[in-house]
This record gives C-alpha cells, structure tokens and sequence, in this order.
C-alpha cells in the first residue's frame, strides 16, 4: 500500500470517529485542566465501639439558586484505619452523552475494595478537601469530603441503621433521619492529619 493510500486512509478514520472525540472533548473541557486522574482519600481510625462517618457532599449553584446533596457512609471496623476513596474526574471518563455535570466515579469505602466505575490507581491522601467545577451552562458544583469518628452512643443520636458492632467486616448503612445535622458533632480525635499514614 503506498503512502498516498494510507495517508487517505488515516484522514478517513479521523472523520469518522470526528463525532465521539468531539463530544468527549466538550465534556472533558469542563474539569480543571490539570485535574488528570487522582482521588482524595479520607481516612481516619476507628477504635473498639467507635464508627466512622464518611461523607460527601455537592454543593450546586446555578445564579441565585443553590442546593445540597449530601450522602454519608457509615462504618465500623475497630483497631484499622478506615478510608473512603473519592475518585476525581479523569477526563477520559466523562458520559458522553450527559456532559451537564461532571461524571463522578466515587469509590467503594475500605481502601482497595470493590471500585464503581473506572478509577486510576494514583492517588492524592488527604482527610479532607474540595473540588469545584463549572459547567459548560456556567453552573457550579463543588464536592467536599470529610470523616468524622464518633462513639457508637454518640452516632445512635443520629443514625437509625447503624451497623452491628458484634459483626465481624464491613458494615454499611447509615441515615442522618433524626433531625439532627452531622455538622452539630465535633470531629473526633482520631481523625488523620494532612499527611499522615
């Protein structure tokens, strides 16, 4: 095949695949352009009768209007670190055919287990953090990540489904349904400084 041939030919498969590049691109424009692939990491230690509360939360703003959606994991496995891992934006992973918001990928909790969608393996560890952005409409969301560790009694005042202390693993579950606001509880002090292992 000479090289005119293969030149035509390279130029019509660009054409053809023209259409899903595009369309990707104009997702991936919405994220941060250094953003590559990384996810915050909250961690924090959880001794004998002790729960974790690991939470998200998405803060949208569109003009004047503003809503939160706030989602909270709860976990208890005594003597071990406990980390829930949020995996940002990889570029490569946005919806094509949904490009409003970003498509998240948010990680199972318990570090290297079960994963929801694609992630990459790299990693940023903080106990906390933020990440902000702007749709292609000019909307804003923003996710924050905290943990909290609290005594069994203490999350009882909060928690309906608590998880068996008497179990062995993981259990999860967790509803904020009786009025009162995680944010009213003091972080505990087990919580994981910036840095540490």
């Amino acid at each position: 095949m000479n090289t005119v041939m293969i030149c035509k030919l390279m130029a019509l498969s660009v054409v053809l695949m023209a259409p899903v590049h595009a369309e990707v691109k104009q997702a991936a424009a919405l994220a941060p352009s250094d953003i590559g692939a990384f996810k915050w990491i909250v961690g924090a230690t959880a001794g004998t009768g002790e729960v974790v509360i690991l939470r998200y939360s998405r803060i949208w703003t569109a003009g004047d209007k503003k809503s939160v959606d706030t989602h909270d994991k709860v976990s208890y496995n005594p003597g071990k670190r406990v980390e829930g891992s949020f995996v940002a934006i990889d570029p490569n992973y946005f919806t094509p055919s949904d490009s409003s918001e970003p498509n998240w990928h948010i990680a199972a909790f318990g570090g290297s287990g079960w994963v929801q969608g694609k992630c990459s393996s790299s990693s940023i560890g903080n106990n906390f953090g933020s990440i902000t952005f702007t749709n292609k409409s000019g909307d804003i969301y923003e996710y924050q990540f905290t943990a909290i560790v609290m005594s069994h009694e203490e999350a009882l005042t909060i928690y309906d489904d608590l998880p068996d202390l008497s179990a062995t693993g993981w259990r999860w579950g967790g509803s904020p349904n009786k009025g009162v606001k995680i944010d009213e509880v003091k972080v505990g002090s087990h919580l994981l400084s910036e840095g540490d292992e």
